[in-house]
């Protein structure tokens, strides 16, 4: 083989394998878009925590639930995301009775519990509309994990 002919070769090779590389690596790790709605799933369920907790805090605030994320909105000291960052839509909240509640997201992935944050395995979900029932929290001093898990609907243990 001549110097020139083998360079192309060594050239095609190193092609090849660069191109397979990169293939492999979309293939395990999902593609750019993929990974950016992963993240917004992410933010959605920091959005619902987020959320849940002004929801409890103004329960022990005003006496009741608010009614809507409108009021919660105008009410609350805190400012909280209550849109979705891909769509800007509400996120669905329907209070239940005087102290139960329910919040929805739509989610573009479903992530299996043991892929979800260590801290908050209760928030894993299906893709598409996925909705929480909720309980107020007895105290402002309730802790997260301390609190009965928010019932996705749809499962076994969901009764309103």
């Amino acid at each position: 083989m001549s110097g020139g002919r083998a360079g192309r070769v060594l050239l095609i090779l190193a092609s090849i394998v660069v191109a397979a590389a990169v293939v492999a690596g979309l293939f395990v790790l999902g593609s750019p878009q993929d990974e950016r709605r992963r993240r917004l799933d992410q933010t959605r369920v920091t959005d619902l925590v987020a959320l849940r907790s002004a929801i409890d805090a103004h329960y022990h605030r005003e006496g009741a639930l608010p009614d809507s994320l409108e009021e919660l909105a105008r009410r609350s000291p805190l400012p909280v995301r209550m849109t979705d960052p891909a769509g800007g839509r509400l996120y669905a909240y329907e209070v239940i009775d005087s102290t139960r509640f329910r919040l929805c997201a739509e989610f573009d992935f479903a992530t299996p519990v043991d892929e979800m944050q260590p801290r908050m395995p209760e928030w894993a979900h299906g893709a598409g509309r996925q909705c929480f029932s909720l309980v107020v929290r007895k105290s402002v001093d309730d802790m997260p994990g301390r609190e009965p898990e928010p019932v996705l609907e749809g499962s076994p243990d969901s009764s309103p």
